[in-house]
């Protein structure tokens, strides 16, 4: 947690520290703190607006199996939402050159045929992002270092993982 402090420190007191070195400080991930550099607002409100949909098709009759259809996972799975955040937490972790991953799937859900559903731009930003599979694994394997990060964003970040489910 030494990178946020540096980090914050540098934010509120510029006049004192002249840099901060914060190699992996999710400092981004508060509202406010600094200007957010967002690929594109038609992508984060079709993001936002697809954890709604997702829990609407999966509350349906034959929802899960609908979506599994929809996202060509490898298995029907109520384990999508996680896999979605997983994949725009890394994307947005390392959005950096040469591949600029944020920008990968923002542009293919901007890019999306006209006429696409909310979930069709979705998987259409997961395919850009991590290629076009004949089906995607949504289970997690929860490690050690994953479940200390999410206990950690959870309880020591802010005290409260705002992220919907």
């Amino acid at each position: 947690m030494g990178d946020m402090l540096a980090s914050w420190l540098r934010l509120k007191y510029p006049h004192v520290a002249l840099g901060a070195l914060a190699s992996s400080a999710p400092i981004l991930y508060f509202d406010d703190i600094t200007p957010q550099n967002e690929a594109s607002e038609i992508c984060y409100n079709t993001i936002r607006e697809s954890w709604s949909e997702i829990d609407k098709v999966a509350s349906e009759p034959n929802g899960l199996p609908i979506l599994s259809k929809k996202f060509r996972t490898c298995t029907t799975s109520d384990e999508l939402k996680d896999y979605l955040d997983e994949t725009y937490s890394v994307a947005a972790q390392y959005n950096h050159p040469p591949r600029y991953p944020v920008t990968v799937v923002c542009g293919a859900i901007d890019g999306a045929p006209e006429g696409s559903d909310i979930l069709g731009l979705i998987f259409a930003g997961v395919v850009a992002y991590t290629g076009n599979r004949s089906c995607y694994d949504t289970s997690s394997n929860p490690t050690e270092t994953s479940e200390g990060w999410r206990w950690q964003t959870c309880s020591e970040i802010n005290g409260n993982n705002n992220r919907p489910r």
